[in-house]
């Protein structure tokens, strides 16, 4: 059942969604497929803030691990009747696995929480809100040149003003693979539909998270665009198509904050942002404009980078600081620990062959000599792995000997980073040489003692 919450019906005399996101042939059977369903099990602050009402709802440490967990279903006899050439396919499903650490759990607690806190004063029932909304609207982008768009109207009246997060690893370590969960939590709610607001009827888009990669071209307007485009993947617009020419970034800040603040967008996560660190000339516009928006909007922006965007972020301190002033999540290689183990085990239930056969007590150990610990370079390992011990003779045993033979052979490649990173987590020193050929994989802003 459909609930409506009220709200301040003063706040919608100077902006309402059907004035401003007018009827422009919406896919019906999109609407009602997303139509927005509030929860009434919320308490406190968000208790009749629609745009948290129709998320999913903040769940207790104790429960993201289960819903994090992606774990394909265990073999069976009658998997292992098959062909081996049949089961060999199945090897592929060790990419699927996911087994979530107490670091996910706290990550995605954090990007969980920023996210609500984004509607705590944006929302229908803040006059202050819509007040800003109605004034952004009314703005002729055309006529905003980038000088001028520092005076343009900000949300930091209504308490809307927002912090930038950081979530920095190594490649390979789970970043995007956390990202992905957040997205298969919000579910059906990754895009929202609200039809009514205060009884009165509407077509009100919400797009909680927006996702984009840092572009090739590393310029505003192919970040703007991509920011839109996401939004018409979502929401089935063309939005994209009011970016796509070449206008001063003053146009494409307020293009962009009218889109994503009609939308109500949550967060803007920008992947890669590593990537400006080889970017040719100065990144420090593309990060301002950035840090404007978020601004501007009221959305927090949060980025996801290799460790080399140290260089980035600390290239300006200014705006460094106003990108990771919400906090620095971090998503480290595994310690040979329980979490190592917990993963392990549920991969070798993942096993093609050697229905019978426990795990080796020593594959731990050889695994993370071979991977450090990178989730990425473990799952090639294993996939591997499986594969060639289904090729295996009857009764050939699985010793150390064959298990760091097949590392080494597998993970050849991999060999001279794993080495540079042990180094690292061992404090034992790095030359520059290397401290500059693995800076996406080592966090050179922090300090290692040995002691």
């Amino acid at each position: 059942m459909r609930q409506e919450h009220g709200a301040n019906s003063f706040a919608h005399q100077e902006y309402h969604p059907s004035e401003q996101v007018p009827d422009r042939g919406w896919d019906r059977r999109l609407i009602a497929e997303h139509e927005a369903v509030y929860r009434q099990d919320e308490v406190g602050p968000y208790a009749s803030n629609l745009c948290v009402l129709a998320m999913p709802r903040m769940l207790p440490d104790s429960e993201v691990f289960a819903k994090l967990a992606n774990v394909p279903a265990k073999r069976d006899a009658e998997f292992f009747a098959l062909p081996a050439h049949i089961r060999r396919d199945a090897v592929t499903d060790v990419r699927e696995l996911f087994v979530p650490t107490e670091e996910n759990v706290e990550n995605f607690g954090a990007l969980y929480a920023a996210l609500r806190l984004s509607y705590l004063h944006r929302h229908p029932g803040n006059r202050e809100t819509m007040l800003f909304l109605s004034a952004l609207a009314s703005i002729d982008a055309d006529n905003v040149t980038e000088a001028n768009a520092r005076y343009l109207p900000r949300l930091s009246c209504s308490g809307g003003g927002s912090m930038g997060i950081l979530m920095a690893g190594a490649p390979g370590c789970g970043k995007t693979t956390l990202l992905d969960r957040l997205d298969a939590y919000l579910g059906n709610a990754r895009v929202i539909f609200h039809t009514a607001i205060d009884g009165r009827s509407c077509i009100w888009p919400q797009v909680p998270i927006v996702r984009v990669q840092v572009p090739e071209t590393k310029t505003v307007r192919a970040l703007a665009g991509g920011i839109a485009a996401q939004i018409d993947a979502l929401a089935r617009t063309n939005l994209h198509a009011t970016l796509a020419e070449k206008r001063n970034r003053g146009y494409y800040m307020v293009r962009t904050a009218q889109i994503v603040s009609a939308y109500m967008v949550g967060l803007i996560v920008v992947e890669d942002l590593q990537h400006l660190a080889t970017a040719h000339g100065d990144a420090t516009p593309l990060l301002n404009w950035l840090g404007g928006l978020m601004e501007l909007t009221g959305i927090p922006v949060v980025t996801v980078a290799t460790h080399k965007v140290h260089r980035v972020i600390h290239s300006d301190s200014g705006i460094g600081s106003k990108l990771t002033s919400g906090g620095k999540l971090n998503v480290d290689y595994l310690p040979l620990a329980l979490d190592y183990l917990r993963l392990l085990k549920a991969a070798w239930a993942l096993r093609v062959s050697h229905p019978d056969a426990k795990m080796p007590a020593i594959l731990p150990a050889i695994c993370h000599k071979y991977t450090a610990g990178n989730r990425r370079y473990t799952r090639e390992y294993l996939e591997s792995l499986f594969t060639a011990m289904s090729r295996l003779k009857e009764g050939q045993p699985i010793t150390k000997q064959y298990l760091e033979e097949h590392a080494r052979e597998v993970l050849q490649d991999k060999r001279p980073t794993v080495v540079a990173v042990h180094k690292w987590k061992t404090a034992l020193p790095l030359t520059e040489k290397e401290r500059e050929r693995f800076a996406e994989y080592i966090d050179t802003s922090v300090v290692r003692s040995r002691g």
